[in-house]
């Protein structure tokens, strides 16, 4: 998957979680929808029966329904990959339809043949040099393209415009929510 990791590529997103309970959890249940790391905290504090810290927002979500089987698609209808404090792209999950879409609007500076970030051992989040700057974004369908390799045409896909209005939506509503937090 384009880039390994670099960004937010799927390869970096796609990582598998094993996870066995099996008076909670049916064998064998396979979630496809995406999650994240930030959904640790509300799953176990929903659990163990504990309150979330009130006044601060959470962008995770509790995930025991979609483990359950109780739903099938995602809490997260918008997921989004920042590098550092730049905003590199956002995965758009409608709640209708089946299909993912992902935004880039910021991507690395990959060497032609490789699939890591030049010479460094980590690819950088900004600098002219290190990463290339998408107006307009990006768009890729990675429920059929998980690899980004066949982005979806500005001017010739008539879905671009509405999507791309959806997901700047979502970025428009996730930065209004955004607050300061003390070191």
């Amino acid at each position: 998957m384009g880039g390994k990791g670099q960004g937010g590529s799927e390869g970096g997103i796609r990582v598998p979680t094993v996870v066995q309970w099996p008076r909670k959890i049916k064998g064998g249940t396979i979630v496809r929808e995406p999650t994240s790391q930030m959904d640790i905290l509300p799953t176990v504090a929903g659990l163990i029966g504990a309150r979330l810290p009130a006044g601060r927002p959470m962008d995770g979500r509790d995930l025991m329904p979609l483990v359950e089987g109780q739903t099938h698609i995602s809490p997260h209808e918008f997921m989004f990959h920042y590098c550092g404090r730049y905003l590199h792209a956002v995965r758009h999950r409608p709640r209708q339809g089946n299909t993912t879409w992902k935004a880039h609007y910021i991507t690395n500076k990959l060497e032609p043949g490789i699939e890591g970030c030049r010479t460094d051992v980590l690819c950088m989040c900004e600098g002219d040099n290190k990463v290339t700057h998408h107006r307009p974004p990006l768009l890729y369908d990675v429920t059929n393209d998980p690899s980004e390799i066949r982005p979806i045409s500005v001017n010739s896909d008539p879905k671009y415009g509405d999507i791309i209005a959806r997901i700047e939506k979502g970025v428009e509503d996730h930065r209004n929510s955004l607050t300061e937090v003390e070191d």
